[in-house]
């Protein structure tokens, strides 16, 4: 659940209520969520629903972005050929904090619960356009082998 809301004076005005709840239909499914740097915005914000559900597990080589704010602003430049979209309101939790996004500390809010380790193999298969496999596929196949064998 989160609260849209802007900043008025330095404190949150909020503006509404989001709630996205998981009604169970697929709680008995091993979910795996890979994640990386580009993940950002609604991306972000999917992370961060889906890492509630208790069968979830967030993966990834590095956290998502952790930049999720409202976009409402738009300026179109150069008859349309190329415009600029900007935040207009940040989204707190109901708590009152920033809903994804980092504050001045830059840590990141939507952290990993699992983290890719970054192998010799792993930077060979993200440089070379003939690597045949998915080294991060494979990590993932053989870390739900390990936890299906517990």
């Amino acid at each position: 659940m989160a609260k849209r809301g802007t900043e008025l004076f330095g404190k949150p005005q909020m503006i509404h209520t989001v709630t996205v709840e998981a009604d169970g239909r697929f709680s008995d499914i091993e979910v795996i969520l890979l994640v990386d740097m580009y993940c950002v915005s609604a991306g972000d914000s999917l992370v961060k629903v889906l890492s509630q559900c208790p069968n979830v597990t967030v993966m990834g080589l590095m956290p998502s972005n952790c930049s999720c704010q409202e976009t409402g602003g738009v300026s179109f430049l150069s008859d349309g050929i190329c415009w600029i979209n900007y935040p207009v309101n940040w989204l707190y939790e109901l708590d009152g904090r920033r809903y994804i996004d980092t504050d001045d500390s830059r840590e990141c809010t939507l952290p990993l619960d699992v983290q890719i380790p970054l192998t010799s193999d792993l930077v060979h298969s993200l440089y070379s356009e003939y690597e045949s496999r998915d080294v991060i596929l494979d990590y993932v196949i053989e870390y739900l082998n390990l936890k299906e064998t517990k």
